[in-house]
């Protein structure tokens, strides 16, 4: 399914002037926002992974503001969730040729084979479960590696072509200064060629003051 595009509104001059120069402290404007927080997956060991749950400096991995909540004023209409799986190290592109480990095997591990599922948690009360495969990804580089080297492989594998992942559209709106997280659950420890970053990406609209 591909994602919606966004209305375009042809606005007055007046209404243009108010927007940009709010009347109270407290007025709000509303746009196009992309929460992300990543957690680490280590292999034979994680069985569950919280998101949002906690702040993280690092924007290169997180830009989720305040851990556990959105701070006040804001308020987040969520329309698409999307995960990405990133290696950890560049070295595993890199394996075997007569092993099935790999970057492939992996995501078929990680998104099907042990049957994860994503829930989303609100002020206590739980949405989903829903499997983990909605999510696709947000995007990344397609194709077929190879290699000459003997008895070596170069395995690359993307979560699924952009789509906007898991549609929300909307529906569930997260208020400030209330408890909200997004958990993925495996029924086991998962077993791959190394340990991975996972992603999630929560696509929609932000509402926060202007000022």
């Amino acid at each position: 399914m591909t994602p919606p595009l966004m209305p375009i509104h042809a606005a007055t001059y007046q209404q243009l002037v108010a927007a940009a120069n709010p009347q109270t402290a407290n007025q709000p404007e509303t746009i196009p926002y992309w929460y992300y927080d990543t957690q680490t997956f280590t292999s034979a060991a994680t069985i569950s992974l919280s998101f949002f749950t906690v702040t993280n400096n690092d924007r290169s991995l997180s830009n989720w503001q305040q851990g556990g909540a959105l701070a006040d004023p804001n308020f987040f209409a969520i329309h698409h969730i999307m995960a990405d799986i990133v290696s950890t190290t560049a070295t595993q592109y890199v394996t075997s040729s007569a092993a099935v480990a790999g970057e492939i095997n992996d995501h078929g591990l990680l998104l099907l084979t042990n049957r994860p599922r994503i829930t989303l948690t609100l002020s206590d009360k739980d949405y989903g479960p829903w499997p983990f495969s909605l999510c696709h990804g947000t995007g990344g580089p397609t194709g077929i590696l190879s290699s000459t080297v003997a008895a070596v492989s170069q395995q690359y594998a993307n979560n699924g072509v952009f789509d906007g992942g898991l549609q929300i559209q909307g529906a569930l709106l997260i208020p400030p200064k209330v408890s909200f997280a997004v958990r993925v659950d495996w029924p086991a420890a998962v077993t791959l060629s190394g340990d991975k970053r996972i992603r999630i990406t929560m696509g929609g609209v932000l509402s926060r003051r202007v000022s």
